[in-house]
């Protein structure tokens, strides 16, 4: 599925092992794209979180609707 088109955005919530399989896929396949791992809702998330290089945002950021608009919507 992460192959079948090109992607714009990735948002990781949560998560058990295999989400750091996907993580991994998506950012290879879709170098330019925006993730989004929200390490709020811990697990996987978190920890894709503290392995790269993400805004700050995404560790205490927990009104998620307000925090999609502001990274995944483009700016007029």
């Amino acid at each position: 599925m992460i192959e079948s088109r090109r992607f714009s955005a990735a948002v990781f919530v949560g998560g058990m092992e295999g989400i750091y399989e996907e993580h991994k896929l998506f950012v290879e396949h879709h170098p330019k794209a925006t993730v989004l791992p929200l390490s709020t809702t811990g697990a996987a998330a978190k920890i894709i979180y503290q392995q790269g290089e993400y805004d700050p945002i995404f560790s205490r950021d927990r009104t998620y609707s307000s925090l999609f608009r502001r990274k995944l919507l483009p700016v007029d």
